[in-house]
């Protein structure tokens, strides 16, 4: 089972939880800090920097900012920022 979230908030038993359930990974962005003690090797963050980056040159250009949530370019994005752990789903 993989789970997929915006933002990075866990319960203070998130990681005990975690331990007994079929929960493979829980991928999320890095919108937010991790708070102590809420990392587990299940967890993979995502940065969104380059998505950030690209919004930004893209507004600063009067380009589609659109276009990069479209298939293969959010996914390209994503992948720069884990490939590991995109590779792994």
């Amino acid at each position: 089972v993989y789970t997929v979230a915006t933002h990075g908030i866990f319960a203070a038993d998130a990681v005990e939880v975690l331990e007994h359930s079929e929960i493979e990974r829980v991928l999320f962005t890095n919108t937010i800090p991790f708070q102590n003690g809420t990392r587990h090797p299940k967890f993979v963050q995502l940065s969104i920097a380059q998505i950030f980056a690209d919004a930004i040159s893209r507004i600063t250009t009067n380009r589609s900012v659109s276009e990069l949530f479209e298939g293969e370019a959010l996914a390209d994005a994503l992948i720069g920022a884990a490939p590991e752990a995109v590779a792994a789903v």
